[in-house]
């Protein structure tokens, strides 16, 4: 809640957004990359005021017909995949293991609470191993995409 005009500007950018693909692509089937579950102002360090905010945000965004949500049970590969990568997160910036563990476990109570409010609502939810090759995935999704 200390960053609240960072938290407005990325919700406009998301209604924005979220509006131009109902006005293009109207009807038709689009995919939205990271974009729904991967919104770091839905992170609160207040867990009790993190759920209303969560379930107010997806009562305001238009709802997908379905989620693909990329699992990994196991933290520590997450935080490896941090660590030994080219990409860099701001947040990330001067963290070390035990704090990128912690952000990851941020994340995950987070999304698993996203994903939780969905399926209340019906939503398809589409778990995928993230622990997996990356081409089974990608055989597994194109049959689910088909399938949609």
């Amino acid at each position: 809640m200390d960053k609240r005009f960072r938290s407005a500007y990325f919700l406009f950018s998301d209604f924005c957004r979220y509006q131009a693909i109902r006005e293009k692509a109207n009807g038709k089937a689009c995919l939205i990359e990271e974009g729904f579950l991967q919104k770091s102002f839905l992170i609160s360090s207040d867990e009790q005021a993190e759920s209303p905010f969560i379930e107010k945000y997806l009562s305001l965004v238009p709802l997908p017909h379905a989620v693909f949500h990329i699992n990994v049970s196991d933290n520590a590969v997450i935080t490896n995949r941090l660590e030994n990568r080219s990409k860099v997160i701001a947040s990330h910036l001067g963290k070390d293991t035990e704090g990128l563990l912690e952000e990851t476990e941020k994340w995950q109570r987070t999304q698993h609470l996203i994903l939780q409010k969905l399926k209340e609502k019906n939503l398809r939810i589409f778990e995928i191993n993230g622990e997996i090759a990356i081409s089974e995935n990608v055989h597994y999704m194109k049959n689910l995409l088909e399938e949609i």
